[in-house]
């Protein structure tokens, strides 16, 4: 069994899953698949693996481990192992990290204190504990290790907020006592942190694995504890009693121990800490060791075939198994089995012919953490959000390799199937370290009759690569169209570096011929002529099948290779946006960088440049392609009552939908500013600026920072507005950058026709007939924060009752900073709002005191006089009377 658990919120159900396959005769690997509802998964497994056991994170509070199970792999039976009362809060933390042979105690935590569960009586037990320190109380406790006969026990005590740790090991026979032991309590730099615990026991229960300063990584020690002769060892250094010293150079310290479960083994991962020249920091990094306990040699696995496998679990039989990559959740797991990793999904695929996705439905193997002593049963979490299994093999892990082919996982380009017109040079790329051992000639190309058409010029690593060879066959070799041909790699052309007993199989790869003509399109989607309201590439890339698989064509400088155009009445067409392509297969994805809408009564065109794409090998680049589209987007305008017009940017795709840009100066943006999304013809304004990934209020942004200077001329601009009445008001936050001087400039274009883009045409009236109402230097606040440094304005729009207007915010700042702009509305400015405090009713009285008042919203205005009027129930006036001297603003009450 394993020692470490872990709590991991996931997602219950369970699913027992055998695989007929086609490749093995016989049994084939069972996989019991587990996604419990309450976030739970497996952490641990029998010795005999027929119980595991999982716990979760506790849902009311994640700080706190909950909901532990016992699960019966018989049958996949899950037995919780808290009531109702428990569940629904009469304590807050318990989990289950370990189970005994029979299925009938579980050790772990209760309540925060170490405890153990009696299956037969369905209780916890809380064992006892040492005295906590002087002047503290314990924090928490934990059971962390049973041995499989249920005799033996070991765990932890922390407290002093967890930073001070004390290790325990319990007997279990009879009514459980506290075994004394002598632990070490000084770490590598020969200081005690009060910091050691005992993480595992193996199963004779004779040895400990524990740790001493877990919180302290640069003096961690990792050491094995003997019982019987109260000695301890540390791991992967000699220690004589003052000094420790490294077993292997350039070992900063070991980061993990796990024991087997018969105690001759133990692996985890040192870390390595090598000098690099002109490097402050060297080179640091994890490699994977094993210790031979009994004979005390410590094995270093620190090669390149080695970088980032990090040590889990060490079978009875020395085996080590690792995930990959270190520092992800998302990981694969292997086996070391002599020298060679073999990967868990690699033994599936070639022995089985099982594909793991399909097996289990989690993308990937995980990490695998504990396993039984016939080393064949293993439990994995696939994802620390949900994912966990437990499978079983029908032969170990080691018997299983010896069927795998080394050389039997790689990819090849120009891939099998493959349809062009010619072929030169094609790469195979393997997952190892290999070299060529073969003859270039011995490797071909056939027709379909098998008669050799070419042999290969060449073949050789890739100049630069380890893992990739390259075949080159000379000249190009002609594919005649409707034709089909293979190229056959024969066994031992290719080995592993160093290693001749490790050479390929026959690799054979067909492909058909294609005529040597430009890629064309086959169908595109939209369909030419289309109505289309929306071109992105999230949701609505245009996207061109064609007649063969394709590949882009050389473009270093990434340059746009399509582009959306408007048509103009006048047969003209003005450029509204450059778009990038992607391939994928014989599919052609062209898109903008920004949403780009196509508006209702307008027509555009697409054009695809010739060289964009050609086919798989490079060859036959498509010729200029056009289509057209018609727009069918209805420009909807936010607001709602007094509301003409609101935009807070904090939805990019509303947004988007609402606001016009445009951008005037195409200056090329410095770095600092690239690093911001801004470039050259696509962000006059910016949409995704904010304080910092914590908020998510968005402000609307634009510079004038350029590699060239220069000045600005980017436009935003509200679509058109209608002013219902002299009531309505703008008003807008803005602020600009510390000391940066910027200005913003605001205009208000009367115009009755509804414009959709901002064109060269457009924006020349624009300019030549809008009124400007702002043009000043901004407020730059204290900091280069924007969160409470906003400057509020507010303009009367009285004058433009009864039209239709669009106004737009303007950065035309020279070598200055940033301007930004936030929650922009038009609305019916509402002057004041009164409400009385009087008795609506009175009975039998001469007189009554009426009394309200004002609260003033309007933003524009001042109101120095008032006058009140009181009337009875007829309407006929009582009472007039009037108040002068007043300065009532925005947010008075009066």
């Amino acid at each position: 069994m394993k020692q470490k658990f872990l709590a991991i919120s996931l997602m219950v159900v369970s699913m027992i899953l055998g695989v007929s396959p086609a490749f093995a005769q016989g049994a084939a690997p069972k996989f019991h698949v587990f996604n419990f509802n309450d976030g739970s998964i497996l952490q641990n497994i029998s010795d005999n693996g027929k119980w595991g056991v999982a716990f979760g994170s506790n849902q009311a509070n994640s700080l706190w481990n909950f909901y532990p199970k016992l699960i019966d792999f018989s049958n996949d039976k899950v037995i919780e192992l808290l009531t109702e009362e428990e569940l629904d809060g009469a304590i807050n933390c318990a989990a289950a990290t370990d189970v005994t042979d029979d299925g009938q105690l579980v050790v772990g935590n209760y309540g925060n204190a170490p405890a153990i569960y009696h299956v037969d009586r369905a209780k916890w037990e809380k064992l006892p504990v040492p005295e906590a320190p002087n002047g503290f109380s314990w924090d928490d406790g934990y059971v962390n290790s049973v041995t499989p006969d249920g005799k033996w026990a070991v765990g932890t005590m922390s407290y002093n907020s967890y930073f001070g740790e004390i290790p325990v090991l319990w007997n279990l026979e009879g009514t459980p006592t506290i075994v004394e032991t002598l632990y070490p309590l000084e770490d590598m730099s020969g200081f005690s942190q009060d910091q050691t615990r005992f993480m595992s026991i193996t199963a004779d229960g004779k040895k400990i694995a524990g740790c001493v300063s877990y919180s302290y990584p640069d003096d961690v020690m990792y050491f094995i504890y003997d019982i019987a002769s109260e000695t301890w060892e540390p791991v992967g250094y000699k220690f004589d009693g003052t000094h420790f010293t490294s077993e292997v150079e350039g070992m900063h310290h070991i980061d993990g121990l796990v024991l087997s479960n018969d105690g001759k083994w133990a692996t985890g991962s040192a870390y390595m800490v090598k000098s690099v020249d002109g490097s402050e920091f060297g080179n640091q990094y994890k490699a994977t060791y094993i210790l031979d306990i009994e004979n005390d040699i410590f094995t270093l696995y620190d090669t390149t075939e080695d970088a980032g496998m990090v040590g889990n679990v060490v079978s009875n039989s020395g085996i080590v198994y690792a995930s990959t990559p270190d520092g992800s959740p998302v990981r694969e797991w292997h086996g070391r089995v002599g020298s060679y990793w073999y990967s868990f999904d690699q033994i599936l695929k070639q022995v089985y012919d099982i594909d793991f996705v399909g097996a289990t439905g989690y993308e990937n193997t995980g990490t695998m953490w504990a396993m039984s002593n016939d080393g064949k049963r293993f439990v994995s979490f696939s994802y620390p959000q949900g994912e966990s299994y437990m499978v079983e093999l029908p032969e170990t892990f080691a018997e299983l390799s010896k069927k795998v082919d080394l050389l039997g996982n790689y990819s090849i380009s120009p891939a099998n199937g493959k349809k062009f017109s010619s072929l030169q040079t094609m790469q195979i790329t393997f997952d190892r370290n290999v070299e060529v051992a073969g003859d270039a000639s011995s490797v071909a190309i056939y027709d379909s009759e098998g008669n050799e058409v070419k042999a290969a010029n060449k073949v050789d690593l890739k100049t630069g690569q380890t893992k990739v060879v390259e075949i080159n066959f000379g000249r190009a070799v002609t594919l005649e169209a409707g034709k089909r041909y293979k190229v056959v790699i024969p066994a031992g052309m290719i080995q592993i570096a160093g290693d001749p007993e490790q050479k390929n199989k026959e690799i054979e790869v067909r492909y058909d011929g294609r005529e040597k003509t430009p890629v064309a399109i086959k169908s595109i989607s939209p369909a030419d002529g289309a109505s289309v309201a929306l071109v992105n590439l999230t949701s609505n890339p245009i996207v061109a099948t064609f007649d063969a698989d394709l590949t882009l064509c050389d473009n270093p400088e990434n340059a746009p290779k399509a582009h959306l155009y408007l048509k103009n009445d006048d047969n003209t067409e003005e450029l509204l946006a450059d778009m990038y392509a992607l391939v994928s297969a014989d599919q052609l994805l062209v898109y903008p960088l920004n949403d780009q809408y196509l508006y209702e009564g307008s027509s555009y065109r697409v054009v695809i440049e010739a060289g964009t794409v050609a086919d798989i090998t490079g060859n036959n680049a498509n010729e200029e392609i056009s289509f057209s589209y018609n727009g069918s987007f209805v420009r909807e305008i936010t607001g709602d009552g007094n509301t003409i017009f609101e935009e807070n940017f904090n939805d990019w795709a509303a947004t988007f939908a609402q606001i016009l840009l445009y951008e005037g100066d195409h200056n090329a943006p410095t770095s600092e500013m690239a690093a911001f999304e801004f470039d050259a013809d696509n962000t006059p304004w910016n949409f995704s600026l904010r304080d910092d990934e914590t908020t998510l209020d968005f402000a609307a942004a634009s510079h004038s920072l350029y590699t060239n200077g220069g000045k600005s001329d980017d436009w935003m601009s509200t679509p058109q507005l209608y002013i219902p009445d002299e009531k309505c008001v703008l008003t807008f936050d803005a602020q600009t950058l510390k000391n940066s001087g910027d200005k913003l400039k605001v205009v208000i274009w009367e115009n009755k026709e509804v414009v959709n883009i901002l064109t060269d045409g457009v924006m020349e009236d624009y300019r030549n007939n809008a009124k400007v109402i702002m043009d000043k230097e901004l407020s730059s606040g204290g900091s280069q924060v924007l969160a409470g440094e906003w400057e509020h304005f507010a303009f009367d729009l009285a004058e433009y009752a009864g039209k239709e207007v669009y106004i737009a915010f303007i950065n035309e700042n020279q070598n200055k900073g940033m301007v930004f702009v936030d929650n922009i509305s038009v609305k019916r400015n509402a002057e004041f709002v009164i409400s009385l405090e009087t008795e609506s009713t009175v009975v039998r009285q001469d007189n009554a005191e009426i009394k309200g008042r004002i609260r003033v919203d309007n933003e524009t205005e001042t109101y120095t006089t008032a006058t009140f009027t009181l009337k009875d129930a007829e309407g006929n006036e009582v009472e007039t009377f009037s108040e002068s001297s007043l300065a009532l603003k925005q947010g008075d009450i009066h």
